[in-house]
């Protein structure tokens, strides 16, 4: 494991075959940025994961009918976004944000 700023990783283009994220977007300032880096460092055909709470929740990721446009537009395909419930600690809804690179 490497410690980095998600919006520098220190890793060449296309060097990963996944990149995965759990309930770390939201507290980033430029998630653009972050996501950007995520994507760049995927190797084409590579799988991105990202599982974020519910705006409102921890201050949840603006998950909206526009983040799939973004995700497309930032290279991915095959951008999905489902909602499911979590039962701990209490019932709460989040979002896997699943795409596959172009």
């Amino acid at each position: 494991f490497k410690r980095a700023d998600a919006r520098e990783i220190p890793y060449p283009d296309e060097y990963f075959d996944k990149v995965v994220a759990s309930f770390a977007i939201h507290i980033i300032r430029g998630w653009e940025k972050a996501v950007s880096e995520m994507i760049r460092v995927l190797k084409p055909g590579g799988v991105f994961a990202v599982l974020e709470p519910k705006k409102g929740w921890a201050g949840g990721w603006r998950v909206d009918q526009n983040l799939k446009v973004k995700l497309e537009e930032l290279g991915l395909r095959r951008v999905e976004v489902r909602p499911f419930t979590i039962h701990y600690p209490k019932e709460r809804t989040v979002f896997l944000v699943t795409g596959v690179k172009r």
